[in-house]
């Protein structure tokens, strides 16, 4: 997985349901610029895509969004343009590049599901968010770590706004 570095932003955040996930995914998109790679973590059923159609709402994507299991990637259309990755069949992300997408990331921000599986051959990856189940069907515990550090007070501003509105219960 990506190397944590000191200048990493590591924040907590608790979502208790699918609508909480996909605002996580909402706001945090607000940050997300062209050339952005987000590395996404966790079980089955613990997020993933819900998170990914808060950001492709934010990128005003207008397809259904869905996880690309079966077909490993799809490039949705928006104000900026989603590259929604999922690495669980992949053996390297070399087969990523085989699809021919490499000269659309600097173009789009890319959301790699099962993330930690493809991460040794990435660079300058902006974050890395890990989901974990929680207490019940609907809890979900959110770790984000932003690995720039010239956004990671934007970052820390966006989820300590969240937590005002989704933690409240």
């Amino acid at each position: 997985m990506t190397d944590i570095k000191m200048t990493d932003l590591k924040f907590n955040i608790k979502s208790y349901s699918f609508e909480d996930t996909r605002k996580i995914g909402k706001s945090l998109a607000l940050l997300m610029r062209r050339g952005d790679i987000v590395l996404l973590c966790g079980d089955l059923g613990a997020g993933k895509t819900q998170f990914v159609k808060g950001v492709a709402e934010t990128l005003k994507v207008n397809d259904n969004v869905v996880s690309p299991t079966f077909i490993i990637a799809v490039v949705y259309k928006g104000e900026i343009n989603l590259i929604h990755i999922d690495a669980y069949r992949l053996e390297s992300f070399y087969e990523v590049m085989d699809l021919g997408l490499d000269e659309d990331f600097s173009h789009a921000v890319t959301v790699i599901e099962w993330g930690n599986r493809v991460a040794d051959f990435l660079q300058d990856v902006f974050m890395t968010i890990t989901f974990e189940l929680g207490d019940d069907d609907n809890t979900r515990d959110i770790e984000v770590t932003c690995h720039d550090k010239n956004r990671n007070q934007a970052v820390l501003k966006v989820l300590e706004e969240l937590t005002l509105t989704i933690n409240v219960k």
